[in-house]
């Protein structure tokens, strides 16, 4: 019940900000962070109607426990079956702020595409639509990844919370970078009048071959400094 008031909420307020002539960039970041804040009272408060912090880890413990035993009826190694539990945990229970970051992004990122077609401009009518492939990551996203990287590298020397800090400020920023990299392909698409399915079956390659969406992340970094498309001036 949360989540789904968060939407209503986030979505209301991406259409105030449409029509106060708020950036599309800026409208996703709003509703984004609103949704974040549900989410959060979700998963860290029993009584906001998710089943809380808790119950959310023994769930996850148990159902990681049931996927190990079955690759362990399999004959997997004992050693390898513990190196994957302890990098499950690491992209998984200790970065979920920053998987809870990137889905509340998704999801206004979504929700702004509806909002657009229902909230007109006053004075200037609809507001116009932007094809995928001319979408654009912030230059100024740069910074809180090195500064993720430099928190990385810190919390292998010393002892704190900079490594778990670290990981999930990585996850939503990755996630940044890889939608980055997918409007360049979908740029190069366009403008070769590639048909559409060329896209999807990029998206279901991904879902398949997990560092290929690594790749893409990559390209959006160095779209920052590159700009293929010499579209930095439509942010």
């Amino acid at each position: 019940m949360t989540a789904l008031l968060s939407l209503l909420f986030a979505m209301v307020a991406m259409g105030l900000a449409l029509r106060r002539g708020w950036r599309p960039l800026a409208c996703v970041g709003l509703g984004a962070a609103v949704l974040f804040g549900g989410f959060l009272a979700e998963l860290l408060l029993p009584g906001a109607g998710g089943a809380g912090w808790a119950a959310w880890r023994h769930e996850f413990e148990q159902s990681l426990t049931a996927t190990l035993g079955l690759y362990r009826q399999w004959g997997w190694d004992e050693a390898e079956l513990r190196r994957t539990a302890a990098w499950i945990r690491l992209l998984f229970e200790d970065a979920v702020f920053g998987w809870l970051a990137v889905a509340a992004t998704a999801t206004a990122g979504f929700g702004y595409g509806l909002v657009r077609r229902l909230v007109t401009v006053p004075g200037a009518g609809p507001v116009p639509q932007r094809s995928f492939g001319s979408w654009v990551v912030p230059d100024g996203f740069i910074w809180p990844l090195l500064g993720a990287l430099g928190l990385l590298l810190l919390g292998s020397h010393v002892s704190g919370p900079y490594t778990l800090v670290a990981w999930n400020a990585l996850v939503f920023i990755g996630s940044i970078y890889f939608y980055g990299g997918l409007t360049v392909a979908a740029f190069l698409l366009e403008r070769r009048k590639a048909p559409r399915i060329f896209l999807i079956g990029l998206l279901l390659a991904v879902a398949v071959l997990p560092m290929l969406a690594a790749l893409l992340a990559v390209v959006g970094v160095f779209d920052t400094w590159w700009d293929w498309r010499r579209l930095r001036t439509l942010t």
